[in-house]
């Protein structure tokens, strides 16, 4: 016979033994780099982290979607009453250093992909890297560029 696990939750954590959670360790709450999100950015991290799955076998790591995180537009007005307000958040956490941009759906329309970043850990350092991209300095000239290709690709009626 088995042995029987311990709960995983108190009573004041979850309403089941179960439930799922979402690890924050207080490092990263302590760092420079979180200490400079507002509070609507770190909910925002905290509603991308809940999509994080890792899978284990016999103890060991396997696999994860650390790299494979989205959200849909759906969602985000769910959470956000302005979507400006949820790319300028989204920035944020890109700018320092929580999450990348993986796949931008853009051009594709397709839902962005992101994925979880340890440049945090760097912020305000002379060795910190910025993102790659922040959808905020795309400029109007490439914005309009997108927004022909965009008509080129669809079918005419």
């Amino acid at each position: 016979m088995g042995k029987k696990k311990a709960s995983q939750h108190r009573p004041f954590e979850s309403s089941t033994q179960s439930g799922k959670f979402v690890k924050i360790c207080l490092d990263m709450m302590e760092s420079a780099a979180w200490k400079a999100l507002t509070r609507s950015q770190r909910y925002l991290y905290l509603e991308l982290k809940s999509k994080y799955t890792a899978k284990y076998s016999s103890g060991l790591f396997v696999s994860d979607n650390a790299n494979d995180i989205s959200i849909p537009t759906s969602e985000v007005r769910s959470l956000y009453s302005n979507i400006r307000v949820f790319r300028a958040d989204i920035d944020k956490l890109m700018m320092y250093g929580f999450v990348d941009l993986v796949e931008d759906g853009y051009i594709t329309r397709t839902v962005n992909i992101y994925g979880f970043s340890e440049r945090w850990k760097k912020y305000g350092q002379p060795d910190f890297k910025p993102p790659k991209f922040l959808r905020s300095e795309v400029s109007e000239d490439t914005k309009e560029k997108i927004r022909e290709s965009r008509k080129k690709q669809q079918p005419d009626d």
